[in-house]
């Protein structure tokens, strides 16, 4: 992930305020919409300190969470040491690599792989193009990969940081949000950002990936609190 992988592995909890309120919201919609079920067993592709975690708790029948972050893995580990099924494992996803290559060779199956606000750090398509090569390969029969909070544009961004102070105000966590803000300006945050930008990736680019792969895709309706990105269910 270029030198966002050494940014978050020293940073693991810059958005932690805005990350709980988005995977509860993220969660609820794909709970509603049948995408994620009770007895699913689910992978968490970049899990950081544990977000979308906390809201599947006790929802669903198994959960592992992989990070480049040992910091990230440890915390989680201790934290959901008593939750059973759910385990926390630090990947090497640096160059190319997706770091899934230990659960294929183990033949691990999931019948879900969500992949949530993680693309955009990525240096290339190539890197987006062998994530979901490897993930086809965890897919249990039926199962699906959840593709989520892709950046279009970088012309989202404002409208990003609109509907996050809305959301903030309505659900009344505004102090924490500025909180988060003054503390992401203050960061190397928008150094990095400037420095190595983000991937912006069309729904052009996820077609022709998917056909490369041999994998089906549809647009989701929004189910992030970044209105301006969207998400994508790939299926087998």
């Amino acid at each position: 992930m270029s030198n966002w992988e050494s940014f978050w592995s020293s940073n693991p909890d810059l958005f932690g305020t805005v990350m709980e309120k988005n995977a509860a919201f993220f969660v609820e919609i794909l709970m509603n919409k049948n995408l994620i079920k009770s007895e699913d067993s689910i992978l968490d592709y970049g899990c950081g300190f544990g977000s979308l975690a906390n809201q599947l708790k006790n929802r669903i029948g198994a959960y592992t969470g992989v990070d480049i972050s040992e910091k990230c893995i440890h915390h989680c580990q201790q934290k959901f040491k008593d939750t059973r099924s759910f385990h926390f494992t630090t990947i090497d996803s640096g160059g190319a690599k997706s770091g899934l290559t230990e659960f294929i060779d183990q033949s691990n199956k999931f019948d879900a792989i969500i992949i949530l606000s993680v693309i955009q750090y990525f240096p290339n398509l190539d890197n987006v193009e062998n994530l979901l090569k490897d993930a086809k390969k965890l897919l249990s029969p039926g199962g699906k990969i959840i593709l989520a909070d892709v950046i279009q544009s970088e012309k989202g961004l404002w409208k990003d940081a609109y509907s996050n102070l809305k959301n903030s105000i309505q659900k009344k966590y505004f102090l924490s949000f500025v909180q988060f803000m003054m503390k992401a300006r203050f960061s190397n945050y928008n150094k990095f950002r400037i420095r190595n930008n983000l991937l912006n990736v069309s729904e052009t680019e996820i077609a022709r990936i998917c056909r490369n792969l041999e994998l089906h895709y549809e647009l989701l309706p929004v189910c992030t609190l970044q209105q301006s990105r969207v998400s994508y269910c790939i299926t087998l």
